[in-house]
């Protein structure tokens, strides 16, 4: 009779047990999202408009958002990021000004790390884009030269928590480097009428890697949680140097950021309760 007892007892335990496996995980997925913005001192160089440096002041807006594939996989997560940057900037004579516009545009699929001495880290490829308008008030024949490019990045993330007092402050670094891409540069003397009327691009699209172009980014941000809602202070700079048709681009960018981090399904950035109901990226 116990032996009966016995086998009834395991095979409860062993259909329970395949029940609660096949039992579908219904948490919801959150996206964080952070949004930045800060002012921003600009030194461009392009040598189809002028062959001085120009610097000056904008405004710059970043918005990044980063989540889980889904319910069961959180060995990598998706990152999208988003920025604008709009300036004016002034040759060193103060003689002539030049506006800039730039707009661009990365999504990818970063890999999460094993965390060493407390980093936490994330690496993967993503692919950008970006599309800007360069503007010279001196320059008659050639007053305009446009931004066009797409690449292959590498990007990685590293953050590191630690404890102060109560409440926890997050500092993280966001890198990224272009590997492969196109890029287009107009060839010295030959105007944007002239490319569109007659065809002439000729030499306008360049292959870019490692060795044709020097370029890189890095956000660094302190985040402070307060309450629900995540405030973050940061910095980015942007370098790019790249050479094509006899002629350099040059450009570098430091901004000054403030801005928040939450997830918007809970418009929260701050330590969940409800951490059984959805599935957050902590990274």
């Amino acid at each position: 009779m116990y032996m009966k007892l016995s086998v009834l007892l395991m095979g409860c335990v062993l259909l329970s047990g395949s029940a609660l496996a096949m039992e579908p995980d219904t948490r919801r997925i959150t996206t964080a999202h952070r949004v930045m913005m800060g002012i921003s001192t600009l030194s461009l160089y392009d040598d189809y408009l002028s062959a001085e440096p120009y610097n000056g002041l904008g405004l710059q807006l970043n918005h990044a958002t980063s989540r889980y594939p889904s319910n069961r996989e959180t060995r990598y997560f998706f990152q999208q990021d988003m920025e604008l940057v709009t300036a004016s900037t002034q040759n060193r004579a103060g003689s002539a000004s030049m506006s800039y516009t730039n707009i661009q545009y990365a999504w990818g699929a970063l890999f999460t790390l094993k965390p060493f001495y407390g980093i936490k880290a994330a690496l993967g490829p993503m692919i950008g884009a970006s599309g800007g308008l360069r503007m010279n008030s001196r320059n008659v024949n050639n007053p305009i030269n446009v931004d066009l490019l797409g690449d292959v990045q590498l990007a990685g993330n590293l953050t590191y928590d630690f404890p102060i007092g109560l409440t926890t402050i997050r500092l993280k670094a966001s890198l990224r480097a272009p590997v492969l891409g196109v890029q287009f540069a107009p060839v010295r003397g030959i105007s944007y009428y002239e490319m569109l009327s007659f065809g002439q691009f000729e030499n306008a699209f360049h292959l870019t890697s490692f060795y044709t172009k020097n370029a890189w980014s890095g956000q660094y941000t302190v985040d402070i949680p307060l309450h629900t809602l995540v405030v973050s202070l940061g910095a980015m700079h942007r370098y790019s140097l790249f050479k094509a048709n006899d002629m350099l681009f040059k450009q570098d960018n430091w901004s000054f950021q403030v801005g928040c981090t939450f997830d918007l399904l809970l418009f929260s950035g701050a330590s969940r309760p409800n951490s059984a109901t959805y599935l957050s990226l902590d990274r």
